[in-house]
């Protein structure tokens, strides 16, 4: 009996899907949780495996076809089966024309893109991958970006617009429009708030080197603030919660999800339930999921789940931030950079390494006095970090 292989339930994070290449063709032996074809969504690209044993008897949707969860994409059957009974709907025409770059055994119609998405070449996706452009800022010779228009933007240093008017023109289109639509929708209406308290990182920033020297390997700040913040919810849980309805949804543990840098946008991969991890576990985690986020080959569990975000402007000399929240969570946390401060101890000024820490939430669900709480808690644990190393719950 044949299986139609569909799209699988991706999750609200993932707007759009988009068919880049099949890994097997037509006729081929395929094995039970072997990868199938390789897909494109606005936040990474990722394997779709095969749900059975089986031959590959049709292929149902074209590299470069946009897609949906539940949409068909293959069939696999026995050795030598036909493909049954006109069951399976092959994805809609929109376009008669095939790309140029796609291998001709796999003749099969591509539709235009997607509404908010650049209309461009599978090469040319996988090319802007592999050189770390964004292909909103490319712009096309003809009505679909190619191949040849991701390598002349890479030549001609990533200019964009119409030098004639001296003006730069970046759509906002794919990842750009679908973080700007969320970021909106959530300004728009959740009613924010920040706090700001200031920490002294003297014994943090020592730690840190310790842990370093000891191991012999790199341990971030932030792996230890994530460590700080689970605990910190673990002692005013209302921080890590979500409203659904006319009902607050706390949660046992904390999932923190950690902004980082992917080129000019941001990924956000997970740190699940840091509070069951050491500090040096929690450190290696988010540098494999920090280097797979930039090169966009995160897997979908790494993005998903997130129960409250840690953002790190560290790179920067920002002193202070309110951040927007991204839904369904109730606070993000943004970090600054650690630098010598003028300090008074006990009467003398001193100089100590300290830095800000902005605590935004949503007040629906974090009122006042328990959000100051939950911030101080925070900063509790990163003024008194050996904690952080001691506790693995």
């Amino acid at each position: 009996m044949s299986t139609v292989i569909k799209v699988p339930a991706l999750g609200a994070a993932i707007a759009n899907i988009t068919i880049v290449r099949w890994l097997v063709a037509e006729g081929d032996e395929v094995k039970r949780g072997e990868p199938l074809l390789e897909v494109e969504t606005d936040k990474m690209n990722m394997d779709i495996p095969a749900e059975c044993d089986g031959v590959l008897q049709q292929i149902l949707a074209a590299p470069g076809v946009t897609t949906q969860e539940g949409d068909p994409l293959a069939v696999i059957g026995a050795s030598g089966e036909a493909v049954g009974g006109g069951e399976v709907a092959a994805p809609p025409v929109l376009d008669e024309t095939p790309p140029p770059d796609v291998a001709a055994a796999v003749n099969f119609p591509r539709s235009s893109a997607a509404p908010g998405r650049v209309a461009a070449t599978p090469a040319a996706r996988r090319v802007a991958n592999e050189l770390d452009l964004d292909l909103a800022l490319v712009r096309a010779t003809g009505e679909t970006v190619t191949e040849a228009d991701v390598r002349r933007h890479h030549r001609d240093g990533g200019q964009v617009g119409a030098a004639a008017d001296d003006v730069e023109v970046i759509p906002l289109v794919g990842a750009r429009k679908l973080l700007a639509d969320r970021m909106a929708e959530s300004f728009r209406t959740v009613p924010h708030y920040t706090m700001t308290l200031e920490f002294d990182c003297t014994r943090l920033v020592a730690l840190r080197r310790e842990l370093e020297d000891a191991l012999g390997e790199r341990v971030t700040h932030t792996a230890l603030f994530v460590k700080a913040v689970a605990l910190a919810v673990r002692d005013e849980p209302i921080a890590n919660a979500t409203l659904v309805g006319d009902e607050i949804h706390v949660f046992r543990t904390a999932h923190v999800g950690v902004a980082v840098a992917a080129g000019d946008m941001i990924v956000v991969p997970v740190i699940r339930s840091p509070i069951s991890h050491t500090v040096p576990e929690i450190a290696r985690e988010l540098t494999r999921l920090t280097e797979l986020g930039r090169s966009r080959r995160l897997p979908l569990d790494a993005v998903t789940g997130a129960t409250i975000t840690i953002s790190n402007v560290g790179a920067t000399e920002v002193v202070s931030a309110n951040t927007i929240i991204n839904p369904p969570e109730v606070a993000m946390i943004a970090i600054t950079r650690i630098v010598d401060r003028a300090t008074p101890i006990d009467g003398i000024i001193a100089v100590r390494p300290r830095l800000n820490a902005s605590f935004t939430y949503d007040h629906r669900v974090v009122q006042g006095v328990p959000g100051a709480r939950f911030a101080e808690r925070v900063k509790y644990y990163v003024e008194h970090p050996d904690e952080l190393v001691a506790a693995v719950a």
